[in-house]
């Protein structure tokens, strides 16, 4: 029951941090990470698109190194390790998602 517990309140943490956030024309998170848009994540997860913001990360476990000599800061304090933590942490691995056959016959 307390890790049930610990989990709901992981979840809801990043929900508060993701709401913080308000998708800055120019968003300097963009800029302070090499190889993922926390902006397109944080969107993804607005929408309720948890495993589409995992895609998003891929397997990547060098995806929270932030490009050298950048200080640039959310100017809403949003917490965007702690929100891709939870994803890579709480969230299963999406790797079939191109495999999809969306095929239909008429």
């Amino acid at each position: 029951m307390k890790k049930k517990n610990e989990k709901i309140n992981k979840e809801i943490l990043c929900k508060v941090e993701v709401y913080k956030c308000a998708h800055c024309h120019d968003a300097p998170c963009i800029k302070m990470y090499k190889n993922i848009n926390p902006d397109r994540i944080i969107r993804a997860i607005k929408f309720d698109n948890i495993k589409g913001a995992r895609y998003l990360i891929k397997n990547d476990k060098n995806c929270l190194k932030k490009n050298i000599g950048n200080n640039i800061k959310c100017p809403l304090k949003v917490n965007i390790d702690s929100i891709i933590r939870h994803l890579l942490n709480n969230v299963n691995k999406v790797s079939d998602i191109d495999k999809v056959n969306l095929k239909t016959e008429i």
